[in-house]
């Protein structure tokens, strides 16, 4: 599952209240968050859902930006949540298209699941740049992001034989872009090839969502979850409708020796 909380825009509470029964109610393995706040004393919104929820949580605190604006009440990152342990694989500033660091960043955490439940798997959140005119913006850091995976998956030929990396996130395109496009091969410049297979199943309804890039797992592809409840938006921004949606991941018993996820 994947949402863009919207820090604390608004009735912040109220939504965190509806998100987290929607959350309780569809029960995903995985939820990654974006627009997360991070306060100066080290508190988050991923560690209060974490207690609320009994998962556990990382954040991309570390890249919150305190220290260039310290009357800053709060900082929005993005957190990975997951029902198992987590550790942080690589935590990465993704670049512009001129090579600089942005604020947009990807979280890239290991998730510690039993070997008997199908083993650790990569698990990573990320946010892409906002805007219709930063196609080729976001076209670089979805390359940046995809050897940022790639590297966190191994060798290549530790790639062909790895679990799928889980990644979810608020891409801001659609999949008919070129840089949504570049991470399934479809159009140049997607980075490092994960894997000759290799996919990304998104939202259904041209709303980017969450996504598997990797070896393709065995058994069904991640299933698109229903409409939004009531009190969370299902985008981003008020006036959007494609993008930022949400979906559960669920996972199965292991199949053939490699799990099964997004059953």
């Amino acid at each position: 599952m994947t949402w863009n909380v919207q820090g604390r825009v608004g009735d912040w509470e109220a939504r965190h209240r509806a998100l987290r029964s929607w959350i309780e109610r569809t029960a995903p393995d995985v939820l990654t968050l974006q627009e997360s706040w991070v306060e100066r004393d080290g508190a988050t919104q991923a560690q209060r859902f974490g207690a609320e929820l009994g998962m556990h949580a990382v954040t991309a605190a570390d890249l919150a930006g305190f220290d260039r604006y310290p009357e800053a009440p709060y900082w929005v990152v993005n957190a990975v949540l997951a029902r198992w342990p987590l550790t942080i694989e690589r935590l990465a500033p993704l670049p512009d298209e001129h090579g600089e660091p942005t604020w947009r960043h990807v979280l890239v955490t290991r998730v510690h699941r039993p070997d008997d439940e199908g083993g650790p798997f990569v698990a990573a959140g990320t946010h892409l740049e906002h805007g219709l005119e930063n196609s080729a913006r976001r076209g670089v850091q979805m390359a940046a992001l995809v050897n940022h995976l790639a590297e966190s998956l191994g060798d290549a030929a530790r790639r062909r034989e790895s679990l799928p990396a889980v990644l979810g996130g608020d891409l801001n395109c659609t999949p008919e872009s070129d840089e949504y496009r570049c991470a399934t091969g479809h159009s140049p410049g997607g980075g490092t090839e994960l894997h000759p297979r290799r996919r990304v199943d998104g939202g259904g309804q041209h709303r980017p969502g969450t996504h598997v890039v990797g070896p393709q797992p065995v058994g069904a592809p991640l299933r698109h979850s229903s409409p939004s409840p009531a009190g969370l938006r299902d985008g981003v921004h008020p006036a959007a409708t494609r993008c930022g949606t949400y979906q559960p991941m669920r996972t199965g018993r292991p199949l053939g020796g490699r799990q099964r996820l997004g059953q």
